[in-house]
């Protein structure tokens, strides 16, 4: 595990201290700009006659595919965004020193930019968490000689007397060569983080994954392949005992990026009252009716 160790890179810088309460008063809610996707897929597959190539860049969801060789990128909406990137390098014909080598490569990136906000009627600071999960995973029939990386990032940049500056950082790297000749390598990724957020000021998501596997010529045996994958969920919301005491304020997202589809303590407590009522009726309406 020493070489897992030394590879495995988590950047994390200290959370900021406290904002701290500003004067009240009401506070202009700022614009936020609209989420931002960006992936690269690309798959090939050369002999020493022939290259097969298919790469793609632009937005959103793509998928790249050669002989034996694919790569996609993804990203789905619920509760909060979800990115996934896998790449699989496949020999299926000679390789090695037959007399047709092949190289099988494939790549797959996305990276996703939104803004968030905390909406409230007078400039306060409140605590939001940050709960965060992933996962870095390597699997291959035979990955001695063959190489294989995925990696994930996060960042959190937050509006400091008008300039945004990083409050949050996470890291995450694996290679293939930390498993050995046969095996999975598998990189669970679960945190949770609070920070202060200041009330109507602007903070920056920034969300990246990558999936890379390759296969060279006599590297691979016949029917040797492998596949890379990483995957990044980030969900935030007010602290509940906070966000119960200040039920005006709420944490609102880029246009296209969904918030948090549980009750936060406030809609929770008036849905439980409203049913305790309801109960109530019920009972004074069987009372009454056996008097």
């Amino acid at each position: 595990m020493n070489g897992l160790s030394r590879r495995l890179r988590r950047g994390f810088c200290s959370l900021l201290p406290a904002l701290g309460i500003a004067g009240a008063g009401p506070a202009a809610a700022l614009s936020l700009t609209p989420v931002s996707v960006s992936s690269y897929t690309e798959a090939y597959t050369c002999s020493a006659f022939r290259c097969e190539r298919n790469g793609v860049t632009g937005t959103g969801n793509q998928t790249a595919y050669a002989p034996n060789t694919s790569a996609t990128a993804t990203l789905k909406w619920g509760a909060a965004p979800v990115i996934t990137t896998t790449s699989t390098a496949d020999l299926q014909t000679g390789a090695g020193s037959g007399p047709d080598p092949v190289s099988s490569r494939s790549g797959a990136s996305m990276t996703l930019i939104y803004q968030m906000q905390l909406q409230g009627p007078s400039s306060i600071s409140l605590p939001v968490v940050m709960h965060t999960s992933g996962q870095l995973k390597l699997t291959g029939s035979n990955l001695d000689g063959e190489v294989g990386f995925a990696t994930l990032s996060l960042k959190i940049l937050g509006d400091q007397n008008g300039a945004m500056n990083p409050i949050y950082r996470e890291y995450l790297h694996i290679s293939s060569r930390d498993i050995g000749p046969t095996g999975t390598l598998t990189l669970p990724f679960d945190d949770s983080k609070t920070f202060n957020m200041g009330s109507n000021l602007l903070y920056e998501v920034q969300m990246f994954v990558s999936s890379i596997t390759q296969i060279e010529p006599g590297q691979g045996p016949v029917n040797s392949g492998m596949t890379s994958l990483a995957t990044l969920d980030p969900l935030f919301e007010i602290d509940p005992t906070f966000a119960a005491a200040y039920p005006d304020y709420r944490l609102v997202f880029s246009s296209g990026a969904p918030v948090s589809t549980v009750p936060q303590p406030p809609s929770a407590a008036l849905l439980s009252l409203g049913l305790l009522a309801m109960g109530g009726v019920r009972r004074w309406r069987r009372s009454t009716t056996d008097d």
